[in-house]
């Protein structure tokens, strides 16, 4: 993630934010029932290609989808941690931009419970949560920026090709061992 395309967070909707696609097809990997359950009377503005789902629609474009997430107070995230990491590209996104996360607890989530947003299986946790995200905007502000501090450092662009480089020097090194023991075995 590069960190000038994110940012810009206000909160100043207070209401939910959940990016996804297909949500009918894929409810059992999204935890859908467990959303639905977290989220029976908060509002929350679903985006994504959800053809069946009335008044669901795709963002038009990445600065429509980014104004979306700027603006809205919490982002939601659910999942089977058997089926699916604890994130995806839409929360990443999401926390670069800096709003507080209220997901469901995943060995692979970046979500700090307390710290950058509520990550738990207690759905009234979760609900609890969410109330003090939607009644206290600096509240929400200060977690998100610790979220979006932590995932920047975390997928940051800088990252990624140290992390790139380091698996190609390895790969490297595992090539010239194996060409090295295979001339030897060749004489």
């Amino acid at each position: 993630m590069d960190g000038d395309d994110y940012g810009g967070y206000t909160g100043e909707l207070p209401e939910g934010i959940r990016v996804s696609n297909f949500v009918s097809k894929r409810a059992s990997v999204l935890a859908w029932n467990v959303h639905r359950e977290i989220v029976r009377d908060i509002p929350l503005r679903l985006v994504g290609n959800n053809p069946d789902i009335v008044g669901v629609e795709p963002a038009r474009d990445w600065n429509h989808l980014r104004h979306l997430l700027q603006t809205h107070r919490f982002y939601l995230h659910t999942s089977d941690p058997s089926l699916e990491d604890g994130y995806n590209l839409a929360l990443l996104e999401a926390m670069g931009t800096g709003l507080p996360v209220v997901a469901t607890r995943s060995p692979t989530s970046p979500v700090v419970d307390g710290q950058s947003g509520f990550i738990s299986d207690d759905i009234e946790y979760l609900r609890w949560g969410i109330h003090q995200l939607l009644t206290d905007p600096q509240l929400a502000f200060q977690m998100g920026e610790r979220g979006r501090q932590a995932v920047l450092q975390q997928f940051s662009v800088s990252r990624f090709l140290e992390s790139w480089h380091e698996i190609i020097g390895e790969a490297r090194a595992k090539q010239q061992r194996v060409h090295r023991k295979s001339k030897k075995f060749a004489h």
